[in-house]
């Protein structure tokens, strides 16, 4: 275990370690593939040579922009087709078109087709040429390029001066022409004047058109079109038999061709030349260079090979469609294991769609059940709480009873009262006249003071019934007084059970008949056997028992 954690740890840290320079080769990668890209587009009509080892040098790089890639491709097919190589240049133009398949709209893809109808044109097959002309000229209509479009009127041009067309092909060269111009592309206005050379017309105006040309290239110092428009000169003097000068133009032609290598040119020199010779009638320098066109034209595997590029393309295609067929094939097997995945994930649903709705279907019915259960139990609790409420009814008529009777014996408490102090008043007034009779008065004065007081000492019986009264209400009280306080007297019960009804202490003494002093002394013997603080009051505290 420890040596996994060891050996990912490594792979770990190494990821971290090597992926800056990763990052930086990747920028850097970039850097000289941008800098040979602007290199190849400088010498692309210069030195074909050059080109060819400019774009095998881009192909060592890892290049992930796809379309600079097709760029140094394109590149590399126009140096081969420079070169005459018409079957490497048409056979890179195809793998280019593999390379952009899935984007046959794209500009890149209208740039090769249209080169490959140059190649064809040259190879003779002109009913191909105009096929992937067309489709350039498509594709470059549906982007709005002028540039381009004016590119797809040029080779056309160039097809129609091969079929022998000569009005069609200057007309749609001077249309390119028109376009370039307005875009000031000075290496496309070059192009374009060099071809309206390539057949026969006005003299005059045919060398104005290639003396402009080769200013304007000998400006961009592209040698390869300066040897093109010198052999096309050649041509034009050609046609005004005009053959010294003809052939002169057509030796500096073959110079600057042969200092570049452009092996296409030096064909075209061979045959131009081979046609002023037989011309002038010297035949001999005519098969000459005859013969030398040939030997070239078979070492750079041209016309006589075209058969040999199909067969090629075909093959390629050929095995680019058993692959698609392959893929489409597994393509359908996958689809046909969704299809079966699908289905059987289908049924899988339906089946937990049912045992759901089976299992709602039960969960619903023990709800059912369970509310009625639950209906029946609140029915029962109603009736228990309705048989409550009458309860509770008979309890509050009873409460009200006990109230009731409650009221009347306090009612009766306190007629006693006011009749006892109404008796005291009139004590108290008959003792006040004492004061105001003289000594032979005073004496039958008391008797009948005394006589007074033994004709009210009835009233002590209502005294000791209401005080029997007030223990038999309280004897619940006084269950709990003493469960809680079981060291009280009877005096200190007894006295607990008037002081909770609320009566004073001047009343207590006229019930016990006591004093109000020995009963305050009986309140604060009461007091400290319950054991109250001198803040407690002792009524509240007894009331809350």
């Amino acid at each position: 275990m420890l040596t996994l954690f060891k050996s990912h740890f490594t792979v770990i840290i190494s990821f971290f370690i090597f992926l800056p320079s990763f990052l930086f080769a990747n920028k850097n990668n970039d850097a000289i593939l941008d800098s040979l890209y602007q290199e190849v587009k400088q010498e692309l009509y210069n030195n074909p040579l050059r080109i060819i080892h400019l774009c095998d040098q881009a192909m060592t790089y890892h290049d992930t922009n796809l379309n600079r890639k097709a760029e140094f491709q394109l590149s590399y097919a126009m140096a081969q087709r420079m070169q005459g190589d018409y079957e490497g240049c048409i056979i890179t133009l195809y793998d280019i078109q593999q390379l952009l398949k899935n984007n046959k709209r794209a500009i890149i893809y209208g740039k090769v087709n249209n080169l490959m109808s140059v190649c064809y044109c040259y190879l003779s097959d002109y009913t191909t040429a105009i096929r992937l002309n067309k489709e350039a000229t498509e594709i470059f209509q549906h982007h709005n390029d002028s540039s381009l479009l004016a590119s797809a009127y040029n080779c056309c041009g160039i097809i129609h001066a091969y079929l022998g067309d000569f009005l069609e092909a200057d007309k749609y060269i001077k249309k390119a022409l028109k376009i370039n111009r307005q875009r000031k592309n000075l290496v496309q206005i070059a192009a374009n004047l060099n071809n309206l050379c390539i057949y026969p017309g006005d003299f005059n105006e045919k060398l104005n058109y290639i003396n402009e040309a080769i200013i304007i290239n000998k400006n961009l110092n592209t040698k390869w079109s300066i040897s093109e428009n010198l052999n096309n000169m050649g041509m034009q003097y050609y046609y005004a038999y005009k053959y010294d000068k003809a052939l002169e133009i057509l030796n500096e032609a073959y110079n600057i061709a042969s200092s570049i290598d452009a092996k296409g040119l030096i064909c075209d020199n061979y045959e131009y030349s081979s046609k002023v010779y037989k011309a002038l009638g010297d035949y001999k320098n005519a098969y000459e260079k005859r013969i030398a066109l040939s030997n070239l034209k078979n070492k750079t595997q041209s016309v006589n090979k075209l058969w040999a590029i199909e067969r090629n393309i075909n093959q390629k295609q050929l095995q680019e469609q058993q692959k698609n067929a392959e893929q489409q094939e597994l393509h359908y097997q996958i689809k046909l294991w969704n299809t079966y995945l699908i289905a059987t994930i289908t049924v899988i649903c339906l089946l937990i769609v049912i045992c759901l709705f089976i299992f709602q279907k039960y969960k619903r019915r023990k709800k059912m059940e369970l509310m009625k259960a639950k209906y029946q139990l609140e029915q029962s609790e109603h009736e228990i709480a309705k048989l409550k409420v009458q309860q509770q009814e008979l309890d509050i008529i009873n409460i009200k009873q006990v109230l009731n009777n409650s009221v009347k014996e306090t009612t009766d408490v306190a007629i006693f009262m006011q009749t006892r102090n109404e008796l005291l008043d009139k004590i108290y007034g008959q003792i006040k006249e004492c004061y105001k009779l003289n000594q032979t008065d005073i004496v039958p004065q008391l008797k009948r003071i005394n006589a007074f007081i033994k004709q009210n000492q009835a009233n002590n019986k209502t005294n000791n019934s209401i005080l029997n009264l007030i223990e038999k209400k309280s004897q619940e009280f006084i269950e709990r007084l003493t469960l809680k306080h079981p060291n009280l007297t009877h005096g200190e019960v007894h006295l607990a059970s008037l002081l909770r009804v609320d009566i004073s202490t001047k009343d207590i003494a006229v019930l016990t008949g006591n004093s109000p002093k020995s009963i305050n002394m009986s309140r604060y013997r009461l007091r400290k056997s319950l054991k109250l603080e001198s803040e407690e009051d002792l009524v509240a505290y007894l009331q809350s028992i």
